[in-house]
């Protein structure tokens, strides 16, 4: 899925870059509260796991064959399955974004509102604190009265975070609310979706290790840098680690959980390079989403720490750049942002034509393993170029 925000030392999001992976907050995770100022935060020990065995010659052949696959860029969209006829013109939409996460405006702005004009509907946006609960009922609320014939929640909220108040009134004026950047959720008629899971996580996950099995041949020591409290991001992690246990005896896996407190406080970086400090058998270092790893290298360098290879879920122009320049070795790129609102969009379209309430077809997104080989000129992923134009294929809309 796509959780794409930056935080800098301050802690202060900063817009601009970005990746569609999403923050799904899980319940019983997080247990630091901050108060005050200026506040210690202590380290989050993750799991661990030591590679005692040897990996089989026969994994890290297939490892080396699946990178090589992963690396091509893909050139279709993922979906396939058209729509009988052209949806309605003159219909309104509203994406609803977290007012925290900077790639959520994206996924509005270049998604959701080309997508939404390209078929002859109006677009509009309202933006809400995720923190509170109430903000996101009032920003509903807003929605539900420009009469809208869907809303969408690019925000990554639970169907737990709805009061039935706002989903009663929604089931009465008949308006489907599209969940987007949810890790796994039951829809129903009003909370229809999800749109970009944890499949995609998931397949994220499995590219970057099939790049340390096949780099390492079979011998990684790796740290994983999660926030468990972002469920989508968290499945990376979990991924990743379970592909890494089952296909490669020879590694060794070591989780840093960090809390919601410390990402606010920007002590992703710190926190990361005191675990690689203290476990010098950990060669690879892996950001369940790109951005969080954003200064990594000068903390590396204070720390007089070499040889270590950086990855990440979900490229962002910081990390491209740092793959151009070979201080980093490997990132995904995808979903790539538009795509998220467009697979929003097709999902919406889909709900009204037979009144589905899940995906029909397939709603991963495109993704694509990053190196140095193939890196280019590319800043910000963004494949298939041209996929808003083989949706409306789809949608039976002229381009």
């Amino acid at each position: 899925m796509t959780h794409a925000f930056k935080t800098n030392r301050g802690g202060s999001s900063s817009p601009g870059s970005g990746r569609g992976r999403r923050r799904l907050l899980t319940t019983g995770r997080v247990a630091l509260a901050v108060a005050g100022a200026a506040v210690a935060l202590p380290l989050v020990a993750g799991a661990s796991s030591a590679g005692a065995a040897t990996t089989p010659s026969a994994n890290i052949a297939a490892a080396h064959k699946a990178v090589i696959h992963d690396m091509k860029a893909p050139t279709s969209i993922n979906q396939t399955v058209p729509l009988t006829k052209a949806p309605p013109k003159g219909k309104s939409v509203v994406c609803l974004a977290d007012n925290d996460v900077p790639s959520d405006y994206t996924i509005c702005t270049l998604g959701v509102e080309p997508a939404a004009k390209a078929i002859g509907w109006n677009y509009s946006s309202i933006y809400f604190d995720p923190s509170n609960p109430a903000s996101l009922d009032s920003a509903l609320n807003s929605a539900l009265a420009k009469n809208p014939a869907v809303v969408i929640n690019v925000g990554g909220q639970p169907s737990s975070t709805y009061s039935a108040t706002t989903l009663a009134a929604y089931k009465a004026a008949k308006v489907p609310i599209v969940m987007t950047n949810v890790a796994s959720a039951k829809p129903t008629h009003t909370l229809i979706g999800p749109a970009n899971t944890a499949k995609d996580s998931q397949i994220g996950a499995t590219m970057l290790a099939n790049y340390v099995i096949d780099k390492s041949q079979g011998k990684g020591g790796v740290l994983i840098v999660d926030v468990p409290a972002y469920s989508e991001l968290d499945a990376v992690a979990k991924s990743m680690t379970s592909t890494l246990n089952s296909k490669c005896p020879g590694c060794s896996v070591k989780t840093l959980d960090v809390s919601l407190p410390q990402v606010s406080a920007g002590q992703i970086v710190p926190t990361t390079v005191t675990t690689l400090k203290a476990n010098p058998n950990l060669k690879y270092v892996v950001f369940v989403t790109s951005s969080f790893g954003d200064g990594i290298q000068a903390g590396l360098n204070a720390a007089g720490l070499t040889g270590i290879a950086v990855l990440g879920q979900d490229m962002d122009p910081t990390g491209a750049a740092s793959i151009r320049n070979g201080t980093e070795a490997a990132h995904t790129g995808g979903p790539a942002i538009p795509y998220l609102g467009f697979i929003s969009m097709d999902l919406a379209l889909r709900n009204m034509e037979t009144g589905a309430i899940s995906s029909a077809g397939d709603y991963t997104a495109p993704i694509q393993l990053m190196t140095k080989s193939n890196i280019g000129k590319i800043s910000v992923w963004d494949a298939p170029s041209n996929a808003l134009s083989q949706f409306l294929k789809l949608w039976k809309v002229k381009s």
